[in-house]
């Protein structure tokens, strides 16, 4: 098992909610290749932008997949290529740069902006910095 960190908004992570998936619309290399590793039971902690929050994270229950169903507020991309996944823990809204950023291994430099290390949308996360992640939602 993997897990994984997936950077959205707000809306994003409603959506998220509301229809079980996960969506990219960035097919990439580096996404591909993240997306090719993903497994049923794979944890994926959700980062709320702008708030900067950890608020949730869900387990991978659909491999990926393409559906190109609207179901984001953005009605100019799709975002078809989707992950399934159930909620299985929401509301604690971590407040990332206080108690969670300084922590990480994902971010090896602490003298800069965290943000620098989002731009991709899911990052995978090494063992250490998944159990942290996992402790700390489930405190």
């Amino acid at each position: 098992m993997a897990d994984y960190l997936f950077v959205c908004s707000r809306d994003s992570f409603k959506t998220t909610i509301m229809h079980k998936v996960i969506g990219f619309y960035d097919f990439n290399t580096k996404i591909d290749e993240i997306l090719k590793g993903i497994q049923i039971g794979d944890k994926i902690y959700c980062y709320i932008t702008k708030e900067k929050v950890l608020d949730a994270y869900f387990e991978v229950d659909k491999l990926p997949f393409l559906d190109d169903k609207p179901i984001y507020d953005d009605r100019d991309v799709v975002y078809a290529l989707r992950i399934g996944v159930k909620l299985k823990k929401r509301g604690k809204q971590i407040d990332f740069k206080k108690h969670i950023a300084p922590k990480l291994d994902l971010i090896k430099r602490k003298d800069i902006s965290y943000a620098a290390y989002f731009v991709q949308t899911l990052q995978k996360l090494n063992e250490k910095d998944a159990k942290f992640l996992l402790d700390l939602m489930n405190q």
